[in-house]
């Protein structure tokens, strides 16, 4: 996790996120806060599978990510859309996990980005994000 390699942080923050403990908790508080986007985004998935609250700041920069409208045979803004989709998609899974774990509701900033994303173009975002948001609400009503 302390590789001067991107894709070697990126996968031991994945897999401190699954081993979990106190010394992987501690090591991904500290990964929330790396320059390399996909180190952060699994840093803030593996603390929300830890019940983290810590999550929450690059949970929501995941959800906010706008969506890339590919011109037509633009391959390299279809593989960014592809991307974009899936990130937010882990976001989404990240906020299901650690609203789960707290049995809390997300902060304001992440219920209304969630809300936004039930317009999403892209269909499995639109999914993930409608049912969190009915996830949300039964934790708001009580249930």
């Amino acid at each position: 996790s302390r590789s001067d390699q991107r894709p070697l942080r990126s996968a031991a923050a994945f897999a401190l996120g699954v081993v979990g403990g106190d010394a992987a908790v501690a090591r991904l508080v500290e990964l929330v806060d790396d320059a390399a986007a996909d180190v952060r985004y699994n840093a803030a998935v593996g603390l929300a599978r830890q019940g983290q609250e810590a999550a929450w700041p690059p949970l929501e920069e995941m959800l906010a990510l706008p969506d890339v409208v590919p011109g037509e045979g633009d391959q390299r803004a279809q593989a960014e859309r592809y991307r974009r989709a899936m990130v937010v998609v882990n976001a989404l899974k990240g906020v299901t996990l650690l609203v789960d774990a707290t049995r809390q509701p997300p902060p304001a900033t992440v219920t209304k980005l969630v809300a936004a994303l039930a317009d999403d173009p892209v269909s499995d975002v639109r999914a993930g994000a409608l049912a969190l948001a009915r996830r949300i609400d039964r934790l708001d009503a009580g249930g």
